[in-house]
């Protein structure tokens, strides 16, 4: 995955979230900058990427956030290949940090987006958290909570997930929030096929996802970037 180019730095307000903006705006503010995109009770719609087969996709949102205009309104014709990671038995590489994510601008915010999605057949294959609670906001994102209670159930379960790298491609990223000082990038993703297998010896493989489209909504705070949401409309792409 090549390193975003950088714009200009975005220098209009902080992107940290104010101490004194209350937990329930933020995730209010939050579900509306995910517009269309599938989020609350919702877990399977929100979660692109299943480690069990026929769990539905989605459709990338159409049109952007009434706050905001996308950078870049071209839609991709096709999502970009996985990167080879080795056959399906192995487990997928950590990414590579991009450098990109030490911005706390919208470039900052399109890198961070992309290490994120690409982080999660790492962090099942490992079943190792630790970059991904630095990540995650658990509060407000349904999609980090899900892969930290999966993660926790495959390892008390002694469940193992190999394979299914993913690539991201950047669809566009909007303007930083006036109320939340979130950005909201849209993407698109393909995955390779994993396999799960459980403890018995069951093994069950996962197919390919040539598409999957969503939506990573992040904040920059404490330091580095967060995800607050990940959504994708309901039903399948």
């Amino acid at each position: 995955m090549t390193a975003p180019t950088a714009p200009a730095r975005d220098s209009r307000r902080p992107t940290t979230v104010r101490a004194t903006r209350s937990g329930a705006a933020l995730v209010a503010a939050a579900a509306l900058l995910l517009g269309g995109c599938t989020t609350g009770d919702d877990a399977h719609a929100e979660k692109p990427w299943p480690t069990v087969a026929g769990e539905t996709h989605a459709a990338p949102p159409e049109t952007p956030t009434p706050t905001s205009r996308p950078t870049s309104g071209a839609t991709p014709k096709a999502a970009p290949a996985p990167r080879s990671t080795g056959s399906i038995d192995d487990v997928v590489p950590k990414p590579a940090r991009p450098v990109a994510m030490d911005r706390t601008d919208a470039a900052g915010a399109r890198a961070a987006a992309v290490y994120f999605t690409e982080l999660y057949p790492y962090t099942m294959g490992t079943l190792d958290l630790t970059e991904f609670d630095r990540m995650c906001n658990y509060e407000m994102s349904n999609f980090c909570r899900d892969v930290r209670d999966e993660a926790k159930r495959f390892s008390a379960e002694e469940t193992i997930y190999r394979g299914g790298a993913i690539s991201v491609r950047v669809v566009a990223v909007h303007p930083r929030d006036e109320l939340t000082h979130a950005f909201a990038v849209d993407i698109v993703t393909s995955q390779a096929p994993a396999r799960v297998t459980k403890r018995t010896g069951r093994s069950q493989v996962v197919n390919a996802e040539p598409k999957v489209n969503a939506r990573v909504v992040l904040l920059h705070e404490r330091g580095g970037w967060t995800v607050v949401g990940l959504g994708t409309p309901s039903g399948k792409s």
